[in-house]
């Protein structure tokens, strides 16, 4: 005759409350691994679930990425968390388990705050939303007010601790299904999106080639050239392509070969001038990197430089001064003199230059790029687009220039 398991007595322990944090948490779960699978490099394939009206890429390019981690790992270990003080407090008993009840609140809370600050950067700093995002913050919404009425949404009972952990297997297996599915599905998509990126540069179907409706044109886009930007293509091309991107930033990474192929296809109508900024992580996340790429360019190897950063990018920590200095060596620089110039910081004033521009331009995100005054919808960084908008841009040269020819 099997055993059974006995119920014990538990005077703070309410199944609604807990069930309710449990499924909240794994929803956060499930949501933050999402983002992961999505925005962390591992499909550049646009994301089925953060649909129109917003743009969780830019959003998460401007992520502040506290102590060096990204915002989505956090609120990955943040819903794990929940979820593993949840099964402590059905494991436990006495003052083990309220320990696990104070600590629960504490972080609930904490991430309240963190949440809220991440909602008021994208309405009150950010032009741009992110979906998931909000739908994360409603979760730890949800979560506050579970605790705020537990008194009132669940009475205390007698713990059957068996079948609550048996349905928390469950909930978890279930759970872990999805993680699979979305982890196939997205790797499935990342195929796709590079034949859409550096498919047929003669897109047949254009009517989905849009400009971002929500920036204004920015008339002068001659005067964001510097002698210094690095330029890629005829110096003197009708067309001016900008190119604001952070080394640190896997969007970027993912168009670097969308951006070399248009150049290739239209080497005399357009040029691409790449303007670094240090926008991922903070103001000195990305700064060696940045001052590295000037460096490189003072040496005629920028383009082996960039390639180098974005094959080893570590948007985590970012990559060393000694890492750079190899790169420098291993692409025919200078390496002492390279070292000696990186680290004297005389190119951080370039730095915070080109960050005012980008914020004076009203931009929030990375790659951002900007065709004769145009800011391309991030859904059209395509070859097909890119090349269209190139052509369109040359016959508007052409018919203004006819005239006075």
């Amino acid at each position: 005759m099997a055993r059974q398991v006995k119920a014990r007595s538990d005077a703070s322990f309410r199944p609604v409350v807990e069930r309710s944090l449990f499924v909240l948490a794994l929803l956060g779960i499930l949501l933050t691994v999402h983002l992961a699978f999505w925005y962390g490099g591992r499909t550049s394939a646009s994301d089925p679930v953060c649909g129109a009206g917003f743009d969780c890429q830019a959003v998460l390019a401007s992520d502040p990425a506290l102590l060096g981690v990204s915002s989505t790992y956090w609120g990955m270990l943040f819903y794990i968390a929940v979820a593993g003080m949840g099964i402590g407090i059905l494991v436990m008993a006495g003052r083990a388990a309220s320990v696990l009840y104070t600590l629960r609140r504490l972080l609930i809370g904490a991430g309240l705050l963190y949440s809220a600050f991440l909602t008021a950067l994208q309405y009150l700093v950010l032009s741009d939303r992110c979906l998931l995002c909000l739908i994360s913050a409603a979760i730890v919404a949800c979560m506050t007010a579970v605790l705020v009425l537990e008194r009132r949404i669940g009475s205390a009972t007698v713990l059957a601790r068996a079948r609550e952990l048996r349905l928390r297997g469950v909930l978890g297996a279930l759970a872990l299904v999805f993680v699979v599915a979305d982890y196939a599905y997205s790797g499935s998509r990342s195929g796709e999106a590079e034949i859409a990126a550096l498919g047929p540069a003669d897109a047949a179907d254009t009517s989905q080639c849009i400009y971002d409706p929500d920036r204004p044109y920015f008339a002068n886009f001659e005067r964001l050239v510097e002698e210094y930007d690095p330029i890629l293509g005829r110096p003197d091309a009708p067309v001016t392509i900008v190119e604001f991107l952070d080394p640190n930033c896997n969007f970027c990474k993912d168009l670097h070969p969308v951006m070399q192929r248009l150049v290739s296809l239209q080497s005399d109508n357009a040029r691409i001038v790449y303007k670094p900024v240090t926008l991922v992580g903070g103001p000195s996340h990305s700064l060696d990197e940045v001052m590295a790429l000037w460096l490189a360019e003072e040496s005629g190897r920028f383009e082996e430089m960039m390639e180098l950063q974005f094959r080893h990018q570590n948007g985590a920590t970012g990559l060393s001064v000694d890492r750079l200095t190899e790169f420098a060596d291993d692409i025919g620089m200078n390496a002492g003199r390279f070292r000696e110039d990186l680290l004297d910081g005389r190119l951080a004033g370039r730095a915070r230059r080109v960050m005012q521009i980008f914020n004076g331009l009203g931009l929030t995100g990375v790659p951002a790029v900007i065709i004769d005054g145009r800011l391309v919808h991030h859904s059209s960084r395509t070859i097909g687009c890119l090349n269209h908008f190139v052509e369109q841009a040359v016959a508007a040269a052409t018919s203004q220039a006819g005239p006075d020819e």
